[in-house]
């Protein structure tokens, strides 16, 4: 549930910043921050740090990368 609150907050940041040429800056900035969030996730030995690297860095990425989708 955390992931789809930062989803939904990310897609709404992300469509204010959309332009043509802002795209390929904010591509690769989500790719490597969902990047970022599966690999700390999967060092995490606790359910806090599962939350805050899953919920909130890979909601935050996948909204930014959905968003892209459609301007």
């Amino acid at each position: 549930m955390i992931s789809l609150v930062f989803y939904a907050l990310a897609m709404v940041v992300t469509g204010r910043y959309l332009t043509f040429q802002a795209i390929k800056n904010i591509a690769f900035k989500g790719v490597f921050f969902i990047f970022f969030g599966w690999i700390m996730a999967g060092f995490t030995s606790n359910i806090i740090g599962l939350i805050l690297m899953y919920g909130v860095f890979v909601g935050i990425d996948v909204g930014m990368l959905y968003g892209m989708a459609y301007p």
